[in-house]
């Protein structure tokens, strides 16, 4: 028989009732001792008295171990206490899922680890088909470690040095030969994009880079001190979809269908007003730039913007535009 120090089936224990049970399943001492013998041999034997005394051990660790008493008066044990409730893991691995930062291997392989954060039988559950949408957006495997150096560089106040690439028509990702440098103030996401938010030293301003589109990053041996005037809610404030320009008080007119996407892109606080009928008006706060006019005109005829006339003007032109295009 493999002689086991206490303190490894202890772990060992632990590691069990951790992968295999949950507020829905436990085991009893005669399962775990079995998972014991898998592990050990099936000649390793130790005495019940001794696996309830490792579980009280767990339990004055602050892993708490639930005893439940099912039928015919038998007990088992279950860790139920955990660092994430399930609904909680299930809208992490939702918010992997949606990014269109993150390529179709590292999704897999971060819901993977997600899930090791719950018993086997709850991570299967967690599955879904959508999880794994196989979206061909950023096969660049230097990503994660991207948004690593990035990290890295805000926290050491360090500059960055990297370059910007878009897709050609050809589908092939193209690297511009210009090379940024900037101050790395902070990460967000917006639309499902990782954006940094950086000083650019060559425009003499704040620009909103798409991470994905990053290459070569290089965190640079050269400090920089951030602008103390800069605020990070009142420039993304500043932003709609992540344009840049000038903030404005914007009064739009919707059909009434259109309320639930209205408050689902300002949140429930926005300033709304019943105009008839058939229509209501929305009253907030944007910045007047492409962004804002391309997110009306996705509405249609379904939305009217009021004021402010330096819109309207541009959203007449873009209208023009298009109506130009179809023009026979």
């Amino acid at each position: 028989m493999k002689n086991v120090a206490n303190k490894e089936r202890i772990l060992k224990i632990k590691e069990i009732l951790y992968q295999e049970t949950d507020e829905e399943s436990g085991l009893s001492l005669e399962d775990i001792l079995d998972k014991l013998k898998l592990e050990y041999g099936s000649d390793y034997d130790v005495s019940f008295r001794a696996i309830k005394d490792d579980i009280e051990t767990l339990n004055k660790t602050n892993i708490y171990i639930e005893e439940k008493k099912i039928k015919h008066g038998k007990i088992i044990y279950s860790q139920i206490d955990r660092l994430f409730e399930t609904n909680e893991l299930r809208i992490l691995i939702d918010a992997i899922s949606s990014s269109n930062s993150i390529g179709f291997n590292d999704k897999n392989r971060i819901i993977g680890n997600i899930k090791k954060l719950t018993s086997e039988k709850i991570g299967k559950q967690l599955f879904n088909e959508k999880y794994a949408s196989n979206k061909k957006i950023n096969k660049d495997r230097t990503f994660r470690m991207n948004v690593d150096k990035i990290h890295n560089a805000i926290e050491n106040k360090n500059k960055v040095r990297f370059q910007y690439g878009r897709y050609g028509l050809n589908k092939e990702f193209i690297i511009n030969n210009k090379k940024y440098k900037g101050h790395p103030y902070n990460l967000t996401w917006d639309n499902s994009f990782y954006y940094l938010i950086a000083y650019d030293e060559n425009k003499e301003k704040i620009i909103n880079f798409r991470v994905d589109r990053m290459r070569n990053v290089e965190e640079l041996e050269e400090g920089f001190s951030k602008d103390r005037e800069f605020n990070l809610n009142k420039h993304l404030e500043s932003c709609f979809n992540m344009y840049p320009g000038k903030v404005e008080t914007v009064k739009i007119e919707f059909d009434n269908h259109l309320i639930n996407a209205i408050i689902d892109r300002f949140g429930v606080d926005i300033e709304i007003e019943k105009k008839d009928q058939n229509n209501f008006i929305l009253t907030t706060r944007a910045a007047i730039n492409k962004g804002l006019v391309r997110w009306v005109l996705n509405w249609g005829s379904d939305a009217k913007v009021l004021s402010p006339d330096s819109l309207v003007g541009e959203i007449k032109i873009e209208i023009e535009k298009m109506y130009n295009k179809y023009e026979i």
